[in-house]
């Protein structure tokens, strides 16, 4: 087979367009294969960005609410008591206080009565006393009522929270005020 100069340069020719369309293919899949895996990559590291950021701040902001809110619900609740113990311990302490001091008084003057009913004189005596100190009494002792309510009451009652108004038990009687059935104050 003779090669001719013409043979040669055709073949040359196919070989060097051969070679530019394989250069143009490679750069076509190169290009895409980069976009690809760029688009892949970014997308996965966007992912696992996000997933971490979110866990890290999940964990510390979840425990500083804890911890905050526990906090302030633990001094609510001890304030909250302890107002509500106090207030029920003054009251509860008051009437039992009240009560033995009643019962006690009540003895001394069955007493008091039995040693002086020798006289008649006495007696009237000290009936008429004791008329006359349990005025003044009614007039000494304080018990309060509130601005709405129509009932009086002793210091430390549950009806007094929103207000409490001092007066003395003779004024309360004489403004129409009655006693509360809950503190029993004095009658």
């Amino acid at each position: 087979m003779r090669f001719t100069r013409k043979r040669i340069l055709s073949g040359i020719i196919a070989a060097l367009i051969l070679v530019g369309a394989s250069s143009a293919s490679y750069q076509a899949g190169a290009d895409a294969g980069h976009d690809a895996a760029y688009t892949e990559g970014y997308q996965s590291g966007e992912t696992a960005g996000r997933d971490s950021g979110y866990q890290e701040g999940l964990a510390v902001n979840y425990d500083k609410g804890y911890a905050e809110g526990k906090s302030a619900g633990y001094s609510e609740g001890t304030e909250s008591g302890r107002t509500a113990g106090y207030a029920e311990g003054l009251s509860a302490g008051k009437d039992a206080g009240y009560e033995l001091g009643y019962a006690v008084g009540v003895t001394d003057g069955k007493a008091s009565v039995k040693s002086s009913s020798t006289t008649t004189s006495a007696s009237n005596t000290a009936s008429t006393s004791k008329a006359a100190q349990t005025t003044e009494d009614t007039k000494t002792v304080t018990v309060y009522v509130t601005k709405t309510g129509e009932k009086y009451h002793r210091d430390g009652c549950q009806y007094l929270r929103k207000s409490q108004i001092a007066i003395s038990l003779s004024n309360a009687k004489s403004q129409g005020y009655t006693a509360c059935s809950k503190c029993s104050p004095p009658r």
